[in-house]
C-alpha cells in the first residue's frame, strides 16, 4: 500500500496546484501517508518527503520541526514558493539556519523564495548588504511585506542603508519600495522630493501608513501641485492621493470648489473612518 500511494501521490499533486485541491481533502491524503509511512515524520525517508510535494503545507507546525534539518535543505527548492502560514514558516526557517551548512548570504536568501517572509527582525539583521542592494530581492520583499510591524520597520531601514539619502531619491526609487514605506521613518519622508513623492503617489497609497506618514506625504503631494496655474486641490488629485487624503488639512477641503469636492465624495466616502471631525465638516459644507 505504502508503494500505491507514492506512485497516487504525484498525480493527487498535480491536481493539488496550490489551491484547488480542498484542504479536507489535502488532510486526508496526510493523514494516509502517515498511516502507511509512519506517524513520526522525523523516521520518513527524504524520497518519502519529496513524494509529498505540495502537500507538505498541510504538515502541522510540529511535524514541520521534526523533519531532518539536511532533508529540509535538500526539500527547499521544492517548497520554498508553496503558501505556509506564519507558525509553518518560522518552523522551517528556524529549522534550516540551525544546519551547520546555513550560510547567511544572498543566494541562501534568495533560496527561501515566499518562505523569506517570514524572517523575524532578528533574522533580517543577519542579512548581508547585498542581499538588500539587489534589485529582484527588493521587489520581492515590497510584494510579501504589509503592515507596520518591527519586520517591515527593518526592512525599510535596510533599503534606506542602500538607497541612501531620501533627499536625492527619484520617484522611481521611492515607487520601488512601494507598500514598504510604511516602515519609513518621518523624518525619511520629509526629505524626499516633493515631486517623486507626487510621482510615486499611486505606490504611496497602497501602503498601510500612519497618520503622520499620510500627512507628511498629503503635503508634499499638495507643494508638488502648488506650481500649477490653480493652487487648489481637484477631484483628479483626490483620486489619485485616495487613502492619502486622510492626511490633508481641513482647509485643503475648505478651498476646494464644491464640484471637486462632490467628484470626490466616493474616495472620501471610503476613507470616511480616518477623517478628523473638522475634516467631515468643510466636506459637507462644501456639498
Amino acid at each position: 500500500m505504502s508503494t500505491a500511494l507514492s506512485t497516487q501521490l504525484p498525480h493527487l499533486a498535480a491536481l493539488h496546484n496550490g489551491h484547488q485541491l480542498d484542504p479536507f481533502l489535502a488532510t486526508a491524503v496526510v493523514d494516509a501517508a502517515k498511516r502507511h509511512w509512519g506517524a513520526k515524520i522525523s523516521r520518513w525517508t527524504i524520497a518519502k518527503l519529496q513524494w509529498l510535494g505540495p502537500f507538505t503545507v498541510h504538515l502541522s507546525v510540529q511535524d514541520l520541526s521534526a523533519v531532518d534539518t539536511d532533508d529540509l535543505l535538500v526539500l527547499l527548492p521544492d517548497i520554498s514558493n508553496l503558501h505556509f502560514d506564519k507558525r509553518q514558516g518560522h518552523a522551517i526557517i528556524n529549522s534550516l539556519i540551525s544546519s551547520q551548512d546555513w550560510t547567511w548570504s544572498l543566494e541562501q536568501f534568495k533560496s527561501l523564495g515566499k518562505l523569506a517572509a517570514f524572517l523575524t527582525v532578528e533574522q533580517l539583521k543577519n542579512l548581508p548588504p547585498e542581499v538588500f542592494s539587489d534589485r529582484e530581492v527588493q521587489k520581492s520583499m515590497v510584494a510579501n511585506t504589509a503592515g507596520r510591524g518591527r519586520e517591515v520597520k527593518e526592512v525599510a531601514k535596510r533599503i534606506v542603508e542602500d538607497m541612501g539619502d531620501p533627499s536625492t531619491w527619484s520617484g522611481e526609487d521611492l515607487t520601488r519600495i512601494g507598500k514598504v514605506a510604511s516602515g519609513l521613518e518621518v523624518k525619511d519622508l520629509e526629505k524626499i522630493p516633493k515631486s517623486s513623492i507626487r510621482t510615486a503617489v499611486a505606490d504611496l497609497s497602497k501602503a498601510d501608513l500612519s497618520p503622520r506618514q499620510r500627512m507628511v506625504i498629503a503635503q508634499k503631494y499638495r507643494e508638488a501641485s502648488s506650481n500649477r496655474t490653480s493652487k487648489r486641490l481637484s477631484s483628479r488629485d483626490i483620486r489619485e492621493l485616495k487613502s492619502l487624503s486622510v492626511g490633508l488639512g481641513s482647509n485643503v477641503f475648505a478651498e476646494m470648489s464644491p464640484d471637486d469636492v462632490k467628484e470626490s465624495i466616493n474616495v472620501l466616502a471610503e476613507n470616511a473612518a480616518e477623517l478628523q471631525p473638522t475634516q467631515k465638516r468643510e466636506i459637507v459644507r462644501q456639498v
